[in-house]
């Protein structure tokens, strides 16, 4: 007889970071939260994805909810599901295009002073879009 513990573990505290690998210097590179992650469970691999309010109106967009991802309301909520084979490199330039058009401004953002791996740290843990002016995304 075995007995295992499933923990699911909130993300509320927690904090993440992302590297850019070869970042070029003196170019800049900025990164956008669309979503929230909520909590997770490593060992399932099952993560809860919330609308990041700023994203709210870009996630309800018919362009994308239903071709890229699904959405639930739910307690005053907006879970997020991709939705399988979805195109990531479309998603990703509709949301610069609409970041662009709606002025939003990055969660965090930064030129590169020395060429190299450069990490954006203590971000708040969530599903990042990252632009910059050499046009990576």
């Amino acid at each position: 007889m075995a007995l295992g513990i499933v923990t699911t573990a909130y993300a509320e505290e927690m904090t993440g970071s992302i590297t850019i690998e070869n970042a070029i210097e003196k170019q800049s590179y900025y990164i956008y939260r669309i979503f929230n992650l909520e909590s997770f469970n490593a060992e399932e691999n099952a993560y809860s994805y919330t609308v990041n309010e700023t994203w709210s109106d870009f996630a309800h967009d018919d362009g994308i909810r239903g071709h890229h991802i699904t959405l639930e309301e739910k307690s005053g909520s907006t879970y997020v599901k991709w939705i399988e084979g979805a195109n990531v490199n479309e998603f990703a330039n509709l949301a610069i295009k609409w970041a662009k058009e709606k002025n939003i401004f990055p969660d965090d953002g930064w030129t590169v002073k020395d060429a190299g791996n450069n990490t954006f740290e203590n971000l708040k843990l969530g599903y990042y879009l990252v632009d910059s002016s050499v046009g990576a995304i």
